[in-house]
């Protein structure tokens, strides 16, 4: 088991990758913990094939789940509920012929992310406007990921640019693309290496009880033309409550908070466990191997390995196991048996 700690973004999504994800998957569990919670909370499911379902996208304080795959799930703190900026996430993987292996992620919502298509220039002080309360800060320090520092702000606006490594570190990659343009400070042409960029900023700000003032650190990264996904849109326009009553008369629909959606089968390998209702969307798990299987996509539970089998108990060789997607299968007699035609 391996253990992580990451930063994700606050305003928008954030795309993990299971690292224990590899060949010989059979299955992968994506689970959540957070603080007050006992127990872990499993809330997608991928089989081999890479069929992923999410049994509940939305998790508890306030975390959604935007999407599931074999290695990777995206995940957003909702606007409405930015109480809680912690949780555990696990992704636990078993293998046809290794052991299961866990990784878990100490996830912290705490990073600024801003989008930005490739060629543009990226305003780092306009940034700084919407992330601080600059009537309260004194000055900016800012550095790249390895702790160069490359830029000071005398306040939120007065910045330049610098070249202080105290000679421990190397300047940044991206030095000679800043510029200072009309009193902002400018990162030019963003490129396709800038994408995941992560810049650090410290920040000395006035406090009425303290004559040294405050250091408060702040995280901002930078994805480029989308390719981990931009925020989604908020929808200013509330749902009716005639939509919402509209939606528990239309059959095998829910209510997702926003609107009304059909429900979703369970994939192969997998088994529904709570039925779809007006109030919420289908709920899936893990067909037991050797025990149940499923090999369609539908709404119906885990099937018993020998309620469709052609293997008779005791005197039938089985030449296929019972595997989560697919039932037993026998062909001719067990060691020590024979076939009798006159016996039915």
């Amino acid at each position: 088991m391996t253990s992580t700690t990451r930063e994700a973004c606050f305003n928008g999504p954030s795309t993990l990758h299971c690292e224990a994800a590899r060949n010989a998957v059979v299955d992968l569990q994506w689970r959540v913990k957070v603080p007050g919670m006992d127990e872990w909370i499993t809330f997608s499911h991928c089989n081999q094939l890479g069929r992923c379902v999410v049994t509940r996208p939305m998790l508890t304080k306030g975390i959604k789940v935007l999407n599931s795959s074999l290695d990777t799930v995206t995940l957003q703190r909702i606007a409405e509920n930015k109480t809680n900026d912690h949780a555990r996430i696990m992704c636990q993987v078993h293998y046809s012929n290794y052991p299961p292996r866990v990784n878990i992620y100490e996830i912290k919502f705490s990073a600024t992310c801003v989008w930005i298509p490739k060629g543009r220039d990226l305003n780092l002080t306009r940034i700084l406007l919407n992330m601080l309360s600059c009537e309260r800060v004194v000055d900016i320090d800012l550095f790249n990921v390895n702790g160069s520092r490359f830029a000071y702000c005398n306040s939120c606006q007065a910045c330049t640019k610098t070249n202080s490594t105290d000679g421990n570190h190397l300047m940044p990659v991206f030095w000679n693309r800043l510029r200072v343009k009309r009193g902002s400070l400018l990162l030019t042409n963003i490129q396709e290496n800038d994408d995941g960029r992560t810049i650090k900023v410290k920040v000395h700000m006035q406090t009425p009880r303290r004559d040294n003032g405050t250091n408060m650190d702040y995280t901002l990264t930078i994805f480029v033309n989308s390719s981990r996904g931009s925020p989604e849109k908020e929808n200013k326009t509330l749902p009716t409550a005639s939509a919402k009553s509209d939606c528990t008369k239309r059959k095998s629909h829910y209510w997702n908070g926003s609107q009304c959606i059909p429900c979703s089968g369970c994939s192969p390998g997998f088994g529904v466990t709570s039925t779809c209702s007006s109030k919420q969307n289908t709920e899936c798990q893990l067909c037991w191997r050797g025990f149940d299987y499923s090999n369609t996509t539908g709404f119906e539970p885990c099937i018993p390995c020998d309620q469709f089998s052609n293997c008779l108990e005791g005197n039938a060789k089985k030449i296929k196991k019972c595997t989560i997607f697919s039932p037993p299968i026998c062909e001719g007699c067990a060691d020590g048996n024979f076939f009798d035609p006159g016996i039915e």
